[in-house]
């Protein structure tokens, strides 16, 4: 596969990253929901938001260090046969996307660093939710280019992850 051709050894690191990205945004947004039950309400304070804020920094971090990595180190390489992977998705509206994706993942890093806006609930689960749909969107960006010119979102590129989760 293309994908296989143009690998480094970051790209490991940049998929425990998303995948802990899209781990610690699920559990606050689920502990949104459950944090008034009378077991919960002890053990969830603000340290524990505080921490789950922290990890999810940590994470985003990670995920940024490798993956502006990979980019490098493929550019760098200055063969055609290992950017395969990268010019479909560096042409016309894909670009437009992934700037967007880099934009908006941007912009909740910046918050992250804020260290008294970690012990809001409300604006944490905002920017947790945020970076969640962040995460399908940058999922969508990996996978499609490689079948479709266009960015083209149909009724079940919504529906196949509101049901993977409905299942789950």
């Amino acid at each position: 596969s293309i994908y296989a051709e143009s690998l480094s050894t970051s790209a490991c690191w940049m998929g425990i990253s998303r995948q802990a990205i899209a781990a610690f945004t699920f559990s606050m947004i689920v502990l949104a929901f459950i944090w008034k039950e009378k077991p919960l309400q002890k053990l969830i304070n603000t340290r524990v938001w505080n921490d789950i804020s922290t990890l999810m920094l940590v994470t985003m971090l990670v995920w940024l260090y490798m993956s502006a990595m990979q980019f490098f180190i493929m550019w760098h390489g200055n063969q055609p046969s290992k950017i395969k992977w990268y010019l479909p998705r560096l042409e016309g509206a894909w670009q437009e996307f992934m700037i967007f994706i880099v934009i908006a993942h941007a912009v909740p890093l910046v918050l992250l660093l804020i260290p008294g806006l970690k012990r809001h609930r409300p604006i944490m689960v905002m920017i947790a939710i945020w970076l969640f749909v962040m995460r399908l969107a940058d999922m969508y960006w990996q996978i499609v280019p490689q079948y479709s010119d266009s960015i083209g979102i149909r009724w079940w590129t919504l529906a196949l992850p509101v049901a993977l989760g409905g299942a789950w």
